[in-house]
C-alpha cells in the first residue's frame, strides 16, 4: 500500500514541522477517504502523490498552510494556481488543488479533466 505519512508532509512542506502528527494524519485521512472515492486503488504508484496534493490542498482551504505562491513562470510558459479572475483560477481554489488534478491527469488521462 502506497499511502503518504505526515513526514512525507514536512518533507514536502518544512512549515509543517510544528504542526501536530495527529493533525496532518487528519488531512491525509480525508484526503485517501476522497481518492479512494474517485476510484484510485491504494496501490497505485501514484496514489501517496496524490494524495500529499489533495491533503495540501485541503490544508491551504483550511488556512494551515499557506499559498503565498498564485503564480509561476518559465521562460514564457506561466500559469495560474489561486486569486481572482481567470478560468483556470475558477477551476482550482489553491496551487495544491491544481497539482492534484494535474497528476490526476496523467494518470487517468483525458477522462479525469474538469470540464
Amino acid at each position: 500500500m502506497a499511502l503518504a505519512t505526515s513526514q512525507d508532509l514536512i518533507t514536502m512542506f518544512p512549515e509543517l514541522a510544528t504542526v501536530d502528527s495527529g493533525t496532518l494524519d487528519l488531512y491525509l485521512g480525508d484526503a485517501r477517504l476522497f481518492i479512494i472515492g474517485i476510484g484510485i486503488s491504494t496501490t497505485s504508484p501514484y496514489f501517496a502523490k496524490l494524495q500529499r496534493y489533495k491533503a495540501a490542498s485541503l490544508m491551504s482551504g483550511n488556512g494551515l498552510l499557506g499559498s503565498d505562491v498564485e503564480s509561476g513562470q518559465v521562460a514564457d510558459v506561466s500559469v495560474s494556481y489561486g486569486g481572482k479572475g481567470g478560468d483556470l483560477n475558477s477551476r482550482f481554489p489553491n496551487k495544491w488543488e491544481y497539482e492534484f488534478h494535474r497528476c490526476l491527469t496523467n494518470l487517468l488521462g483525458m477522462t479525469s479533466r474538469m470540464c
